[in-house]
């Protein structure tokens, strides 16, 4: 599994890193994958809880000043109001539903290397563990984004106006697996059988941003605003969600885990997931936040990390990608 978190407002990065610890603590507990769900739920919320409390020690929490009464007026006779389905305190570690639906960063990365006696006692573990996860159009995957949201506000974090994108990557033998909410990205690489000196390129997955009509459409419904921010009286930048009559939030994304003003115009934490097969053509996998996509194009990016491909050396594509996506944007915003 691999994950990055890219966290935005004055809680963004303290979200970012806790949605880090809650993917790890809910996605390596094999529990989660056995028949027996009651014992296994059971064991997943009490790792859950212990490991996301004890982060929580760690962090200093500046914000606990969400005002729920302002929260409760502002949902207050919109009926399609997507609150409803992040309700305040309806979360409860002692019963984690697992059947729910529902910018700083931070970034995952975890290999399935459990002892023995830790897997489930089968020869095809591997093909049991994708099952179990692809299982009902991917429910445990889908009900573990609402969860971390639900986590976060039980833990009274102030998501008014923060939250943090979500993208997490599956890898399981030829299969990959790709859960996306909000603006990062992840592309596949691979040869080009009839040239080459060409690469493919395949979307793992798709930018919510507001010019995707789909998202707009969702926005505008629940009585959103889609626009440009107004800076010396011109519009400019990208489109950004607003309140229809006020000037905020100005997210640059129609998804994302937190955002709890946004999700009353739409703004929700349901990721979109894809699933694709690799094979002997296949290179490699680049998933990273709109840092990177912000001034790259994925043919740019699939140019660029192909020479260290070749090198097999990983550590050096991430660097000089970082480096030469901080001088781009420095040359964007003439810093």
């Amino acid at each position: 599994m691999i994950g990055v978190f890219d966290g935005h407002g004055s809680q963004g990065q303290f979200i970012s890193n806790l949605l880090k610890i809650f993917f790890s603590e809910y996605f390596t507990k094999m529990d989660l994958y056995r028949s027996d769900t009651r014992t296994g739920f059971h064991k997943i919320n009490t790792s859950i809880k212990k490991g996301f409390s004890e982060e929580l020690n760690n962090i200093k929490n500046y914000s606990n000043n969400f005002d729920v009464r302002n929260f409760n007026n502002l949902n207050a006779g919109n009926s399609n109001s997507n609150l409803n389905s992040r309700k305040m305190n309806s979360f409860s570690y002692s019963n984690l539903n697992l059947n729910s639906t529902r910018k700083n960063s931070g970034n995952l990365n975890i290999n399935y290397n459990y002892k023995e006696n830790e897997m489930i006692n089968s020869n095809n573990n591997i093909n049991y563990f994708y099952e179990k996860l692809s299982e009902l159009d991917f429910k445990i995957i889908r009900n573990s984004f609402s969860l971390a949201e639900n986590s976060f506000i039980k833990a009274n974090y102030d998501l008014s106006l923060s939250g943090s994108t979500s993208i997490c990557l599956f890898v399981i033998e030829n299969k990959v697996i790709c859960a996306n909410c909000g603006d990062s990205r992840a592309i596949l690489i691979t040869d080009d059988k009839f040239n080459v000196n060409k690469n493919l390129i395949l979307n793992l997955s798709i930018d919510h941003k507001p010019d995707l009509k789909k998202e707009a459409s969702r926005i505008i419904k629940n009585n959103g605003r889609i626009d440009k921010a107004i800076e010396n009286g011109l519009r400019s930048g990208p489109l950004r969600v607003w309140l229809k009559n006020e000037n905020y939030p100005g997210l640059c994304m129609t998804r994302s885990i937190g955002d709890i003003i946004a999700s009353k115009i739409g703004v929700i934490s349901e990721p979109e997931i894809i699933e694709c097969n690799i094979n002997d053509n296949s290179k490699f996998i680049v998933i990273a936040s709109d840092g990177i996509w912000g001034v790259f194009t994925n043919e740019e990016v699939s140019n660029f990390v192909d020479p260290f491909y070749v090198l097999m050396d990983c550590e050096s594509a991430v660097s000089n990608l970082i480096q030469e996506a901080k001088k781009r944007w420095r040359e964007v915003k003439k810093i």
